[in-house]
């Protein structure tokens, strides 16, 4: 219901703005970005974003910089401009590191091999999808290990290794029935 999302987003805003809560503000131009960016609105997602940075600069209150950097990442790589999506996806990254938030950090490094295998990078795909996987293996998320396997899997394929390709991906595809993983599922079974 990410329409109700941003109406409730939008009414807690006004609510902020009205008790001149300014250390609030960041948080909730993220939660509003957010909401856009699931309505697929990216523009407005990304100008939500940029006034989280601008209001967490100006009287902080944000705990999650990273989050924001990586949501801005995801707005250019959806307007297809990669490399501005590769820039705050790194930014995101290194905020990340200093939070140490190995969770965000792993589902950046996803995001990341995305913007590679678009661009048929599969060499820098493989580096970020090990790094996600990394990460997701000492976390044990099941969720983010299926879905950096897949992308091992895929940069894989596309490098011919065929039999690396194979063994991540029947690895994948184990976590992701056990797991009812839908949206992995559908990824896995496309390569």
């Amino acid at each position: 219901k990410f329409d109700t999302q941003l109406e409730k987003s939008l009414q807690a805003l006004a609510m902020i703005e009205k008790r001149k809560e300014k250390r609030k503000l960041s948080s909730m131009y993220h939660n509003i970005g957010n909401a856009y960016l699931n309505l697929k609105q990216y523009r407005k997602s990304l100008d939500y974003c940029l006034l989280a940075m601008k209001s967490h600069k100006q009287y902080g209150g944000n705990l999650y910089l990273n989050r924001v950097l990586a949501t801005i990442g995801q707005d250019y790589d959806y307007m297809k401009m990669k490399d501005s999506a590769l820039f705050y996806y790194e930014r995101a990254v290194t905020e990340s590191v200093k939070q140490n938030d190995q969770y965000a950090e792993a589902a950046i490094y996803g995001y990341m091999g995305n913007v590679y295998a678009n661009n048929n990078n599969f060499t820098a795909m493989l580096e970020v999808s090990e790094k996600s996987l990394s990460l997701a293996r000492e976390l044990q998320s099941r969720q983010l290990l299926a879905s950096s396997l897949y992308n091992l899997a895929y940069a894989n394929y596309y490098k011919n290794e065929q039999s690396k390709a194979k063994r991540y991906i029947y690895e994948a595809l184990e976590i992701a029935k056990k797991d009812s993983l839908q949206d992995e599922l559908r990824n896995i079974y496309s390569i």
